[in-house]
C-alpha cells in the first residue's frame, strides 16, 4: 500500500512539474491526499492490520520516522446485488461481476435492470469503456480458466 501511495505521489509531481518546471520544489508546494483502499472478496474475515505504523517493527523507538498512514477496507461481501445495483456507478458494475465466482453465478446477471448498462455507458468516458471492458472479461476468464 505504502508503495500504491508513492506511486500515485509521485505521477503527480511528475504532471505538476511537466505544467510548470519545477513547481513541486516551491516552498509552498503540497501533495494531495490520498486515500487508500482495499477491496476484499474473501471467505473468511480480514484479520490484517489496516495500519501501516501496526505493521512495523520496533515503532517505539523509530515511530516518528514511519509513515503514519490507515488503508480503507471495503468488504465486498457485505454488499448484495441490489446494493451494488443501487449505487448505479462503473465500480458497482465491477463489484457486481467479481461476485461471480462460478459458471452459474452468471445468472447474477439476470438480475441487472434491462437499462442498467445503457445508463452505466452514458457516463463513462470512451477512453475508459475499454479498460472496464477489459475489466470485466478478466473476471469473466478467470471462473471458466478454474
Amino acid at each position: 500500500m505504502l508503495q500504491y501511495i508513492s506511486l500515485v505521489l509521485n505521477d503527480y509531481e511528475k504532471e505538476v512539474n511537466s505544467k510548470n518546471k519545477g513547481a513541486s520544489y516551491a516552498k509552498d508546494f503540497k501533495y494531495p491526499p490520498v486515500l487508500p483502499v482495499v477491496f476484499y472478496d474473501g471467505e473468511a474475515a480480514w484479520t490484517a492490520e489496516t495500519n501501516f505504523l501496526h505493521r512495523t517493527q520496533m515503532i517505539d523507538v523509530f515511530e516518528k520516522f514511519i509513515p503514519k498512514f490507515e488503508y480503507e477496507l471495503v468488504c465486498l461481501n457485505e454488499y448484495s446485488i441490489e446494493d451494488l445495483i443501487a449505487f448505479g456507478d462503473t465500480l458497482s458494475l465491477i463489484m457486481i461481476i467479481d461476485k461471480i465466482k462460478t459458471p452459474d453465478g452468471i445468472n447474477i446477471l439476470g438480475k441487472l435492470p434491462a437499462d442498467y448498462i445503457d445508463r452505466l455507458s452514458q457516463n463513462i468516458p470512451d477512453r475508459l469503456k475499454k479498460l472496464l471492458a477489459d475489466v470485466i472479461t478478466v473476471l469473466l476468464t478467470r471462473i471458466w480458466g478454474r
